[in-house]
């Protein structure tokens, strides 16, 4: 068990804040800035100086109190002049309810210098620093030397918005280092033959199966070689291929789509090309339908971190995604068809299966997944004390009443068949079995209904976990968690309280916030993390529990 830590109240230092505006989008380039901001008087005079002249180097740096590479330190000397008036704004908050969606957000301020003489006009518009990468770095503040670099701790890598011209000031907006994941998830059908499809097929998305997914409805691509797609790429392993609900025997396994093309199963029969995700019919079918465990991307993603990672990937925004970002989430297999809709749908549906479950970029804009949890039953590793709060907590609202119920859904399938739609040779409890969309684990606490009269009916989970024990497991969980009343408070902790620093305070971690004039935490109450605002040194926590 981790031991709990009373921050000390002295030993973080006045700060000085630094930006660097990275000239390549990505963030890979020289690290090492240039003085784009250097004033006229050179290195020495840069850190008193306003009188900066604009070069054609292309990384911008600032500060707000000035700072200077001293003699001997990690390389030839740089300045961060004062231009920065003050530090911007970074807010982070997760979702705790599943009404508040499944996506962590981070919204920055706007960096604002000083321009009274005008020398920052040329970076001013719209295009001129948009989507460059911008690094907010925080240093001690060191008199008569300046601090080393390896003191400096980069707190958040953002994004320039733009810039905007005042009459001696120049604004420029920030927003999240993450990639937009408002592209979609799939490429479309070209519709130009072979893998891209007939002329009919064109425009629509090509499908992408990730874990185990019953009962798919592939794509038609070639209707005259009855050629269907059920994945766009290599999938794990064809389970079952149906026509109205009756098993088709494979046939063989191509190679190649050119391969396939030659394949003639018999009456009955299919063939496939595992590789391209493509199947082949001896004749037209009337209901199709596949079992299959699908993507293969770097591994078959049975679990929803693989399948968090390989969504990142192959929607080609985040190419180095890692598994092990998400490993907080279940380690149950899933299912999940991705058609239609953005790489930021695929990942909420996906984290919405899992109850509590959250993802979201991190300040320096990498993606992470983790879940909610009762934070009474978790280890805290930091105390607020009040010496290090600016003012007493004060409750908000944001919390939902108690829930007495809770609904997991599991092995959901693609298509329900009813009526016509299957065999009347199939027998009742498989024909029963298909035409429902999912199965429901429940949990139920009816106490709290008499405890608390405004408990609520709570929320039915979508269907992505394929284990009906992994999906009671998860409805037991979410119900220890949301049948307990809950409570939000702000809690506003000032530059250098106690040594505890914001950045250092992971989202969705636990803390203990004690205030002696509040009953509830008198003696101390652990608190989920919910959000921080800070600008600065300062922040102000939201923390739920």
């Amino acid at each position: 068990m981790s031991q709990t830590i009373t921050v000390a109240s002295a030993g973080i230092e006045e700060s000085v804040w630094l930006i660097e505006i990275n000239p390549d989008p990505q963030g890979v380039g020289d690290p090492r800035p240039s003085q784009l901001f250097m004033p006229s008087g050179g290195p020495m005079s840069a850190v008193n100086s306003l009188g900066d002249t604009i070069t054609s180097v292309a990384t911008i740096v600032a500060s707000d109190r000035g700072w200077i590479e001293e003699p001997g330190d990690t390389g030839a000397q740089s300045v961060y002049p004062p231009r920065m008036l003050e530090p911007p704004v970074v807010e982070r908050f997760i979702p705790v309810y599943p009404s508040d969606g499944r996506r962590a957000q981070i919204d920055a301020g706007e960096l604002r210098f000083t321009n009274v003489d005008g020398a920052l006009d040329s970076i001013a518009g719209e295009w001129a620093v948009a989507g460059r990468r911008v690094k907010l770095i925080r240093a001690p503040h060191r008199r008569p030397r300046h601090a080393a670099r390896s003191t400096w701790v980069e707190v958040a890598s953002l994004r320039a918005s733009e810039a905007f011209e005042g009459t001696d000031t120049l604004r420029m907006p920030l927003r999240s280092a993450a990639a937009d994941l408002q592209v979609v998830a799939n490429n479309l059908y070209a519709g130009t033959g072979g893998t891209e499809g007939s002329t009919e097929a064109e425009g629509i998305a090509k499908p992408r199966v990730f874990g185990f997914v019953r009962n798919m409805q592939p794509t038609l691509i070639d209707a005259a070689n009855r050629i269907y797609q059920i994945h766009n790429g290599a999938v794990h392993e064809i389970v079952a291929v149906r026509d109205l609900g009756v098993d088709l025997i494979f046939h063989a396994d191509a190679g190649s789509y050119a391969s396939l093309l030659l394949e003639n199963p018999g009456t009955g029969k299919y063939a496939s090309n595992k590789s391209g995700g493509f199947i082949k019919l001896h004749a037209d079918p009337v209901f199709l339908t596949v079992d299959v465990r699908g993507s293969t991307d770097g591994g078959y993603a049975s679990t929803a971190s693989l399948a968090a990672a390989q969504i990142l990937r192959v929607t080609g925004a985040v190419t180095s995604a890692s598994s092990g970002a998400f490993s907080a989430w279940p380690s149950n297999e899933v299912g999940l068809v991705v058609r239609e809709g953005t790489a930021e749908d695929a990942l909420n549906r996906l984290a919405a299966g899992l109850g509590s479950a959250w993802w979201g970029p991190d300040s320096l804009g990498n993606f992470e997944g983790n879940v909610i949890y009762d934070p009474q039953t978790a280890t805290s590793t930091i105390v607020i004390e009040p010496y290090m709060q600016l003012s007493a907590p004060e409750e908000t609202s944001g919390s939902l009443p108690p829930w007495w119920r809770i609904r997991v859904a599991y092995q959901e399938v693609d298509a329900v068949q009813e009526g016509g739609d299957i065999s009347e040779s199939i027998d009742p409890a498989t024909r029963d079995y298909y035409g429902r969309k999912r199965r429901v684990a429940i949990a139920t606490d009816l106490d709290v209904k008499v405890r608390y009269p405004l408990a609520l009916d709570g929320p039915e989970f979508p269907g992505v976990l394929e284990s009906k024990t992994a999906a009671s497991t998860i409805a037991q969980n979410l119900l220890a968690i949301y049948k307990v009343p809950r409570r939000t408070w702000a809690a506003r902790i000032g530059p250098r309280a106690g040594g505890i620093n914001w950045w250092s305070v992971p989202i969705g971690s636990t803390v203990t916030l004690k205030w002696p004039g509040i009953p509830t935490l008198k003696s101390g109450k652990k608190l989920l993390v919910r959000g921080i605002s800070a600008r600065g040194d300062a922040a102000e926590l939201e923390l739920w529990g």
